[in-house]
């Protein structure tokens, strides 16, 4: 069922209020005053947001292009290049899984996590398939296919794990110890 977009917005406005965000009302004098203080929101705004991921990136050893990667995707926020408007971070996700970056995904949610909160939880639901697909299937043998259904069958919550191993920036561990699992399953 679609959410309204009162709903979507009140949504936003909490996650914010929750992730920190100060809420300003101001008045303007004039249509062009009001255009003027968007503006100048929106670059103190992306200024702060800016230095706070590069905290996040040193903080987690994360390297420095992966850190301009998702500055660049953060800035491509509700743009019209991508289906979604969280697109260009979950293009940067699945480009770090496919590499086996594991770990910079999981900085990288952190660093969307601050900059949109509203939208955070979407992301952070992409992550199980993107791990699962992109990076673990390609680190198992030919029958990778067969390794993942079986694991899936003995652990039917790893998607909640997932989600646990992000919220502990745990996600590289969880991934390799879902490997060895798989790659322990006899399937003769």
């Amino acid at each position: 069922m679609a959410v309204s977009t009162k709903a979507r917005v009140s949504a936003q406005r909490a996650a914010r209020l929750q992730a920190g965000w100060t809420e300003v009302r101001v008045w303007a004098a004039s249509r062009d005053d009001v255009n003027a203080i968007r503006q100048f929101s929106e670059e103190l705004k992306m200024k702060t947001l800016e230095k706070k991921v590069r905290e996040i990136g040193r903080a987690r050893n994360t390297p420095p292009a992966v850190v301009d990667r998702a500055l660049a995707a953060l800035h491509l926020q509700e743009s019209s290049e991508f289906n979604t408007p969280s697109g260009a971070t979950l293009t940067l996700l699945s480009d770090l899984a496919g590499a086996q970056q594991v770990r910079d995904m999981n900085a990288v949610v952190e660093m969307f996590a601050l900059a949109y909160p509203g939208n955070a939880q979407f992301v952070k639901a992409s992550i199980p398939a993107k791990v699962i697909h992109r990076s673990v299937a390609y680190r198992l043998d030919f029958r990778c296919s067969e390794r993942i259904r079986a694991w899936e069958e003995k652990h039917p919550d790893w998607p909640s794990d997932v989600a646990k191993a992000l919220d502990n920036f745990t996600l590289d561990a969880w991934t390799d110890a879902a490997v060895r699992e798989m790659q322990a399953i006899n399937l003769d």
